[in-house]
């Protein structure tokens, strides 16, 4: 009897110790998963750090620009312009701030962005596909951001993190919740501000959320509900808001602010052919993220995804049916609205990142399943078999990116800061102003020089809607009175009118910037016009 007792205590101890050995083994894996998330965001964002990349392209030199004028007391869009929405200026003078003037702090936050994006990511792919699925998603879609982001600073970055937290935030309310929002609505729209206010064509996942609750209401009756969810948001969305605001309507500039991101950026979004600028953007699109596998396997995985929504849901597992429903909205919903300006620009379609990355998931799963039940075999081993062979054969495909990636790299090292940047350190001192004529406002950051106008680059005289004869006039108006030391035209405009407003104040202006300046010389097709002797 003793023994028996001995016996089946023994037993119970081994039971006991497998299932902490277990557990031990789980939550070292899940760790591994997250610090292997952690090191790819490492990975992509490390090239642009200031240890790798001296210069930086011309909208991060614009965004540095304008938060050094802000870290000095200038209104944002009165004192110094840009027709970004507000965080993005913000955020990099919050960056310039946490180390003194200096760039490091400005890629930290990219770091901190794209972390939390790749953690977040994992961390929804790993609940639906499994942790060797999300992992490799992850990787991939790092491998497509990187080739994207130019020099990380961007407004895609910042929103990329954002997107990722939204679905997540509804994925748990609308599986665990019984979608029920509550203080998580205000947290939704909280998160939503933010990416309005980076930037406005960026909010597809907040749409998509919200068309899941009026249909999901459609389905159950449920109104009372699915409006208060949606006045939950609205209210975190507010919340948000203001705050945003509130530097420019304490400072006088709130009418600027409406009159640039709302106004200028709608006139520049008319500013090409509807249909034929979104054909060209959504061809130039394929082109960019094509270089990856996230592009077609997503693809795959939406077209199956969708047509499993509406003819098979019941077969979809129930935890997975919300996330579906999300990404079934969103990613038509993000495609209109990343072409919605026209442009053709490579960071644009970081927008559709997070949601390629759950159809890619779904696919792999989808053909994971699909193989097993080709084979007639469900053991542990078989399943271990076809996940290897299905994420080794996605590894080998990823092994062209990867490469360009690594190249890419290399090429931000060898970008260094113009020899224009040195001229105007030697030729100026720090109480001149410089004109930059054209694009280059980087110029003026990495020279630390300020410009004469609040114009820091000529984007708005492109536009005659609001490069009007009175705008043009004060804009030579603040040249002449500043006379600022150099004019560097990196656009070939030359000592003349390049706006398209004329008045006979404005031919006297000309005329007389030609008395004052001529021209001295050139550095990297850049024009320099000089001051004459009294």
């Amino acid at each position: 009897m003793l023994k028996s007792i001995h016996s089946v205590s023994a037993q119970l101890d081994l039971r006991s110790v497998r299932r902490m050995d277990a557990g031990v083994r789980t939550r070292a894996s899940n760790l591994g998963g997250i610090v292997l998330a952690l090191v790819g965001a490492l990975a992509a964002t490390l090239p642009h750090s200031p240890a790798n990349m001296p210069y930086v392209y011309p909208d991060g030199g614009v965004f540095l620009y304008v938060a050094q004028r802000l870290r000095e007391g200038a209104v944002l869009y009165r004192d110094v312009w840009d027709h970004k929405p507000p965080l993005i200026y913000y955020l990099n003078e919050l960056g310039l701030a946490l180390t003194n003037g200096s760039r490091w702090g400005v890629w930290a936050l990219e770091l901190v962005a794209v972390g939390t994006a790749a953690l977040t990511g994992y961390l929804v792919l790993r609940r639906a596909a499994g942790q060797l699925v999300a992992l490799l998603v992850t990787a991939v879609w790092l491998l497509a951001f990187f080739s994207l982001v130019e020099d990380g600073n961007l407004t895609e970055t910042f929103a990329l993190p954002l997107q990722f937290l939204c679905l997540a935030l509804a994925y748990d309310v609308e599986t665990h919740r019984q979608g029920i929002y509550r203080w998580r609505g205000i947290l939704l729209g909280a998160l939503l501000a933010l990416i309005f206010w980076l930037k406005p064509n960026e909010i597809g996942i907040g749409l998509a959320v919200g068309l899941y609750i009026l249909v999901r209401a459609a389905r159950r009756r449920s109104w009372r509900s699915a409006l208060t969810s949606l006045a939950l948001i609205l209210v975190g969305f507010v919340a948000v808001s203001v705050p945003v605001l509130l530097p420019s309507a304490l400072q006088g500039g709130l009418g600027d602010l409406y009159q640039t991101v709302f106004v200028f950026n709608y006139i520049y979004s008319r500013r090409f052919a509807f249909i034929a600028s979104r054909v060209d953007a959504l061809a130039a699109g394929y082109q960019f993220l094509s270089t990856t596998v996230l592009l077609v396997l997503g693809s795959f995985g939406f077209i199956i995804g969708v047509v499993a929504l509406l003819r098979a849901r019941g077969r979809i597992p129930a935890s997975l049916r919300p996330l579906l429903g999300i990404s079934a909205l969103a990613l038509p919903i993000e495609i209109v609205l990343v072409t919605t300006s026209g442009r053709s620009f490579d960071h644009y379609f970081i927008a559709l990142l997070y949601v390629l990355a759950v159809w890619m998931a779904w696919f792999l799963h989808v053909a994971k399943e699909s193989i097993l039940l080709w084979l007639d075999s469900h053991t542990i081993q078989t399943r271990r078999w076809v996940t290897a062979g299905l994420l080794s054969g996605v590894l080998v495909l990823s092994l062209p990116a990867l490469q360009n990636d690594i190249v890419l790299a290399e090429k931000l090292h060898a970008v260094q800061p113009s020899n224009m940047v040195a001229y105007i350190r030697s030729h100026t001192t720090p109480r001149d102003t410089v004109l930059v004529w054209g694009l280059e406002t980087r110029l003026l950051f990495f020279a630390d020089r300020r410009a004469p106008t609040k114009f820091p680059h000529t984007v708005i005289f492109e536009f005659p809607q609001v490069a009007t004869a009175d705008v043009v006039e004060d804009y030579f108006a603040r040249i002449l009175a500043k006379k600022p030391a150099l004019i560097i035209d990196t656009r070939g405009y030359g000592l003349n009118n390049f706006t398209p407003a004329q008045s006979h104040k404005l031919f006297r202006q000309i005329n007389r910037l030609r008395d004052l300046y001529h021209r001295s010389g050139e550095i990297g097709g850049m024009t320099i016009y000089e001051r004459k002797s009294p």
